[in-house]
């Protein structure tokens, strides 16, 4: 599976799993483009509406992702992967795709603002377990279902969060003072579940294998503003992320000591592409 074969319980001094993202992506977005060569990966962004997120256009039955599922099996029955006509692979089980649609709160901008975007490149453990487990996870079984399962790639809406995750972290690197080479750059190790490449192949948006060059249109809504200087966070009050039942993350397998990080970070009172382009 996606999720256990990048090693998710793996600590963020070891994890591949920001570069395995690329990697998928990229792999993903190849394929697709072999349909239609001017296809790029879009993603999800979650963060304009938090309270409201199926409201969405990518949940629009039409021209999303669908709204909608069955309550009494949770099979998605809206969309263009509805039941009838999407199946998961017989590797996940083969049946319907299924969603939960539940009402926890998602992260909002200015939670990835303050309490994940100014994080330093000293602390890169912490950005990594947040961005990954806590927001990454918690949002993946926020939509439930197939999402929140070591078969979550088999949900055609994984590929736009992952997309998001990439972007977050693009973004991330851009602030520079270390940000941009901490912990990938250097690593020279192969790249789990990959044909010959190294972590650090991927280190870079900027200089992906092959010539590639990926950036990130900003989002459709403009309120996306550079993150505040320390002093301006403590002024700003953010409504808590929701999060899930920590049972509910078990297919994440994760090491006793992000099992630790979880637990705290869900006690604390606290939360802390619309298009890809190359």
């Amino acid at each position: 599976s996606f999720d256990n074969g990048v090693s998710q319980s793996a600590l963020p001094s070891r994890s591949q799993y920001l570069m395995f993202l690329r990697y998928f992506l990229l792999e993903y977005e190849d394929l697709l483009r072999e349909i239609d060569c001017r296809i790029t990966v879009p993603y999800w962004d979650w963060t304009p509406f938090p309270d409201h997120p199926y409201t969405a256009e990518v949940f629009d039955n039409e021209q999303g992702f669908g709204d909608t599922s069955r309550p009494e099996d949770k099979c998605v029955v809206t969309g263009p992967f509805h039941e009838v006509a999407y199946q998961v692979s017989p590797s996940a089980g083969g049946g319907c795709l299924k969603r939960e649609y539940s009402d926890r709160r998602y992260p909002s901008r200015d939670m990835i603002n303050r309490d994940l975007l100014t994080i330093t490149a000293d602390d890169f453990i912490l950005f990594h377990q947040n961005l990954q487990l806590f927001i990454g996870g918690n949002v993946q079984c926020s939509v439930g279902g197939t999402m929140c399962s070591s078969d979550a790639s088999n949900d055609p809406l994984f590929l736009l969060h992952a997309s998001q995750l990439d972007f977050i972290f693009t973004r991330w690197q851009s602030f520079g003072e270390g940000r941009d080479t901490v912990r990938y750059s250097s690593d020279t190790s192969p790249l789990l579940l990959s044909p010959g490449y190294s972590v650090v192949d991927f280190s870079d948006n900027t200089k992906l294998p092959n010539g590639v060059c990926v950036m990130y249109d900003p989002p459709a809504f403009k309120n996306h503003p550079p993150p505040p200087t320390a002093a301006a966070t403590l002024a700003v009050t953010i409504e808590p992320m929701g999060c899930v039942p920590m049972d509910m993350l078990d297919f994440m397998e994760m090491s006793p000591e992000n099992e630790a990080f979880m637990d705290e970070m869900c006690k604390k009172d606290r939360v802390f592409r619309s298009v890809r382009k190359r």
